[in-house]
């Protein structure tokens, strides 16, 4: 059997043996560590797959929050404090996406956020779940489970609402980033709950860009981007 070192027994299913064209028959037995599966080797619900360990870790598979539980405080509860005046650069969150500003972006996507951690004093690390891309940046970026980073003080200031186990399409900025490889969600991008309408026009910008439509438009830069 394999069991991904989360389980100390298993059973042999002849069925599942003719099936498999006589390579395998096993089937683990009381999965731990939150995983299930015939090998252990997905989450159990309430779980999600933390991608920065093996699916052999204790750790792979960690507790989702209460849905209700904020990641990120509301600009209201911080409107008072002066270190965050005229900080974000989002003060409305309707955004008409012309093909300029889809240009602008370093990336856009369509994304689930499942859990928060923070990552020592500056950085928030989030589990996220990558739905759709509907514009690459230049390390493309991967569907599927994986990390983002949050400034913290994007955070503390309300620059981003962020629930877990919401659905956002989230507009990212390389100004930020001080690493290409990770992807970097900061107060120059956006984080707008998804709407199923937002589909058709975004595949609709993603095939003018594919046939030139962004190559006469000038990337801005942070302090040049208008405010919505």
């Amino acid at each position: 059997c394999s069991c991904n070192q989360h389980a100390r027994r298993c059973r042999f299913n002849s069925e599942l043996f003719r099936l498999s064209g006589g390579r395998s028959g096993g089937v683990c037995e009381r999965c731990r560590h939150h995983t299930a599966g015939r090998h252990c080797h997905y989450c159990q619900p309430g779980f999600w797959r933390d991608p920065s360990q093996p699916i052999t870790s204790r750790r792979a598979c960690r507790g989702i929050p209460e849905a209700t539980t904020t990641i990120a405080t509301t600009p209201d509860a911080y409107s008072s404090d002066p270190r965050c005046q005229n900080y974000c650069n989002i003060t409305d969150p309707r955004v008409y996406m012309s093909l300029r500003r889809y240009c602008q972006q370093d990336y856009v996507l369509r994304a689930q956020v499942l859990a928060s951690e923070a990552a020592g004093p500056v950085w928030q690390r989030l589990a996220v779940r990558v739905l759709a891309v509907y514009k690459q940046r230049a390390r493309p970026v991967r569907s599927g489970g994986q990390e983002a980073w949050v400034p913290r003080a994007d955070l503390a200031c309300g620059c981003l609402r962020l629930r877990p186990g919401t659905h956002y399409l989230l507009l990212g900025s390389a100004a930020g980033d001080p690493d290409p490889a990770r992807l970097v969600l900061d107060r120059h991008g956006l984080a707008l709950p998804w709407r199923p309408r937002w589909s058709r026009p975004l595949r609709r910008l993603q095939q003018e860009e594919r046939t030139g439509g962004c190559r006469e438009l000038q990337p801005a830069t942070p302090s040049s981007e208008p405010r919505l």
